[in-house]
């Protein structure tokens, strides 16, 4: 997801549009935070945090865009508010975002099995493996 590293970059005197520009220096400490839900620590007052975020400007020095993963909330619950300016993408766009970084299973897979899949999949399904044998008609 390139867009993700690029920050808006203004052009001098305003002359033209501004143009993005890859950022080298992406502080992810910034851009993806922590926080414990404030009381009373319930859906409700994680939503007036993601209200008062969402009302928050983004720093147009820095990629338009910020994660933070709430914990705390009642019943062991977590949450991610996450913020896209709209300029990176749309609704949907942000939705295909969300759903490249984030993993919809409660309890992930371990790192070995993760490496045993990729190994697996890069065994089957390479373009350049020969596949299975061709098999002739018989005459």
């Amino acid at each position: 997801m390139p867009s993700l590293r690029q920050r808006v970059v203004e052009s001098p005197f305003g002359l033209t549009a501004p143009r993005w520009s890859y950022d080298p220096h992406v502080d992810l400490d910034w851009h993806i935070r922590r926080v414990t839900a404030p009381v009373p620590r319930t859906r409700e007052a994680v939503l007036q945090l993601a209200r008062r975020s969402a009302m928050d400007a983004f720093d147009r020095d820095r990629p338009l865009w910020e994660l933070t993963l709430v914990d705390g909330i009642e019943d062991g619950e977590a949450a991610l508010i996450v913020k896209f300016h709209h300029s990176l993408s749309d609704g949907v766009g942000g939705m295909r975002m969300l759903a490249i970084i984030s993993d919809p299973q409660r309890d992930p897979p371990t790192w070995a099995r993760c490496r045993q899949h990729r190994q697996a999949k890069r065994r089957t399904s390479s373009p350049w493996s020969p596949g299975p044998p061709a098999r002739w008609p018989r005459s």
